[in-house]
């Protein structure tokens, strides 16, 4: 049977067989031989930018997704692709055109289904 006191004993003489310092473990509030160090975060020397051609890939993709969504079918490509690629499009100051072509994309979806709404034939 391990008593308190055969406990501490135990403690107190693996304390005392462990190295310290470089390499071992020290207790806290020790002193250290090296200094804190501390972290700065420095800005882009050039802003980064956008691959040729990215705001068409990301476009065919979101359009991809609204299709799918407008005709009930699966999305082929993950939330969180989408969600970075209308990100990036926002951080790099294109968001007000990719706004302009959500809204007339959603508009002529509205419009295809109001027409096969008043026109069941035509569907």
């Amino acid at each position: 049977k391990i008593t308190p006191r055969v406990l501490a004993s135990l403690q107190s003489s693996i304390m005392a067989s462990r190295p310290r310092g470089a390499g071992g473990c020290s207790a806290p509030g020790a002193a250290s031989s090296t200094a804190k160090k501390k972290l700065v975060i420095k800005p882009f020397k050039q802003k980064p930018k956008l691959p040729a051609g990215y705001e068409d890939e990301a476009w065919a993709k979101l359009q991809l997704a609204l299709d799918a969504i407008a005709n009930k079918q699966p999305v082929a490509v993950g939330r969180e692709e989408l969600y970075q690629s209308v990100e990036t499009l926002c951080l790099h100051k294109m968001g007000a055109r990719l706004y302009r072509r959500l809204q007339q994309e959603c508009d002529r979806h509205v419009a295809h289904k109001v027409a096969s709404l008043l026109d069941p034939t035509a569907a």
